[in-house]
């Protein structure tokens, strides 16, 4: 009986042993996963910018057919702070990535207005052009992409050449346009 009790004490110690070794390989590796988490927007600021095209959407099956051909981009300049310009497919737009920390991101954005002064001849086609306009911007989901854009809470560079933004329930993929940069 005694031998059976040294043998299960035996086995508990032992079994002891093995849960601190794992133990002692888990919380490193665990702090070092939680290290490699907490990035700054601003550390990726000179791989961003330049041109980003929209290739997938949460809200689009279908980016060509809802964009009529003419797909959403976002262009990060190198002015202060992190920030750019881009196209809703309907109208030019500027924005604003304010940091937050963990890769935790704000998004403004800002419609352009677009000044245009017509002489007389041009004046007489600026109403169609106006109109072309208008009934593009009717058959595009460009506000779709502007609120998702504006909603984003996160962000996630892929090896410099996708950049992913999104919040809990939609997603913006972009991929970086080459021959722009």
């Amino acid at each position: 009986m005694r031998d059976k009790n040294n043998s299960k004490k035996s086995d508990i110690m032992e079994f002891r042993n093995i849960l601190n070794k794992l133990a002692a390989l888990f919380i490193p590796v665990c702090l070092c996963l939680s290290c490699s988490v907490n990035k700054d927007i601003e550390q990726d600021k000179n791989r961003l910018i330049g041109r980003w095209i929209l290739v997938k959407a949460s809200f689009s099956d279908d980016l060509l057919k809802d964009y009529k051909g003419k797909i959403p981009y976002i262009e990060f300049d190198n002015k202060e702070g992190i920030s750019g310009c881009g196209s809703d497919s309907c109208s030019d737009i500027d924005f604003k990535i304010s940091n937050k920390g963990n890769s935790k991101i704000k998004i403004s954005v800002k419609y352009q207005t677009l000044q245009v002064d017509f002489d007389d001849e041009s004046r007489y086609y600026a109403d169609e052009l106006i109109e072309q306009v208008e009934e593009h911007c009717k058959k595009v989901k460009h506000n779709e992409f502007t609120e998702t854009l504006q909603v984003a809470t996160s962000y996630k560079l892929k090896n410099d050449t996708i950049l992913v933004l999104k919040n809990d329930e939609f997603k913006l993929e972009f991929q970086k346009d080459i021959k722009k940069n």
